[in-house]
């Protein structure tokens, strides 16, 4: 991946780029598999420290901000491999 990815599509607990973004209680985002690792042993939220109190729920917004940017990527790259000079 390209090292230009936006700092939002990444999971402040693992710093690798969002598969699965869900969102807590306190209203962060996360990776779910981070999230959920986190949450075997606290029971607080990573950067806001508040506690957890429901399920967490898949961010769809992100999600398709992610995947349109992986889509640009491709394209792009694509587009690159495909010049004839």
């Amino acid at each position: 991946m390209d090292s230009s990815i936006p700092e939002r599509f990444l999971c402040p607990i693992g710093q690798t780029l969002m598969q699965n973004p869900v969102i807590t209680s306190a209203g962060q985002t996360y990776d779910r598999v981070h999230i959920e690792n986190w949450l075997r042993t606290k029971k607080t939220d990573p950067v806001t420290r508040a506690p957890i109190t429901s399920t967490l729920i898949p961010n769809y917004h992100v999600k398709s901000e992610i995947d349109e940017f992986i889509r640009s990527l491709i394209w792009s790259t694509n587009m690159k491999s495909n010049r004839h000079y």
